[in-house]
């Protein structure tokens, strides 16, 4: 019997979704619903029932997924029987969004290389609704994201916080004005961080507060996108003070001063426990906590123009 085959089985009966479980696995919806039924084939029997296009588990289904649920259990055993020095030394997974692993985790690999004796560091560039899974897995190590509330399983250490503001071109209409008011604001595109991350949801708060409707022009997956669209006079933006920072020293962007900003977006280090933590994923750990412990919230950027 195929491990794979009865993974793809377990993820379909308890998601109730073939898609569903293809996307959490990284597959192809007709891949997943091969391995069940070679799994099927090789039991000699329907797992499934099929209803007006639903699965719905049989008797035997039922059965397969107390076995498959022992057979994880007993795996996770193995695992942690097995891991010895060398292959506890090997590699540390670490799942963040590419604007974070370039801004907090670039800075201190050299210095965590020379200390960590050969340790592998791989970044994965991870949605944020799929990181409760992928460190509950194991898949991940830890993983570094803003949002914090994400299974009360996992814990999640304050890394650093950054803040967030709103920015134009220099020529734009609003970077002429010294106080802009939200409604202001709300009459000119904006681009904005993709929906569901963290960046988008501290506007969306703002917006709310405020009561105004942003005027959202378009979206991108990074602040360097950002940035560089408002620098293209495509409307105006929010990005983090490290990302504007030499844009606004040199004259091509200014801060929009509005109420309630700068916005505050703290990220945090996502983990099962301490206790579970591999030795270089607690040596990643502590270093990327160290790096940051007494570093300020941002650049010392100017809310004027330089």
């Amino acid at each position: 019997m195929r491990l794979n085959n009865l993974r793809s089985f377990r993820l379909v009966a308890e998601l109730g979704s073939v898609s569903k479980a293809a996307e959490k696995l990284w597959m192809s919806q007709p891949a997943v619903s091969l391995e069940i039924k070679r799994l099927e084939a090789e039991l000699g029997v329907l797992l499934f029932d099929r209803r007006a296009n639903r699965l719905v588990l049989n008797d035997n289904g039922w059965a397969c997924l107390r076995f498959a649920h022992r057979v994880d259990e007993l795996l996770e055993t193995l695992k942690r029987e097995i891991v010895g020095p060398s292959n506890d030394a090997a590699i540390v997974t670490i799942g963040s969004h590419p604007d974070t692993a370039r801004n907090l985790v670039m800075p201190m690999l050299p210095e965590f290389s020379k200390e960590s004796h050969g340790t592998r560091v791989v970044i994965k560039n991870v949605p944020t609704g799929q990181v409760t899974d992928r460190v509950s897995s194991g898949e991940l190590d830890l993983a570094l994201f803003g949002r914090h509330d994400l299974a009360p399983a996992l814990v999640a250490e304050p890394v650093t916080t950054a803040r967030l503001w709103f920015i134009a071109r220099n020529d734009h209409p609003l970077a002429q004005i010294r106080q802009v008011s939200p409604d202001e604001l709300s009459n000119f595109p904006c681009v904005l961080h993709e929906d569901f991350t963290e960046s988008r949801d501290l506007v969306r708060q703002w917006s709310i507060g405020h009561g105004v409707a942003l005027n959202v022009a378009m979206e991108f997956n990074s602040q360097e996108l950002i940035v560089d669209a408002v620098l293209n006079g495509l409307g105006i933006g929010v990005a983090s003070e490290r990302a504007i920072r030499k844009y606004v020293e040199d004259g091509r962007l200014r801060i929009i001063c509005v109420p309630g900003t700068p916005l505050y977006l703290t990220i945090y280090a996502i983990f099962m426990s301490s206790a579970s933590l591999r030795a270089p994923a607690r040596l990643f750990l502590d270093a990327i906590l160290s790096q940051h412990a007494s570093s300020p919230t941002g650049a010392n950027v100017k809310s004027r123009p330089i």
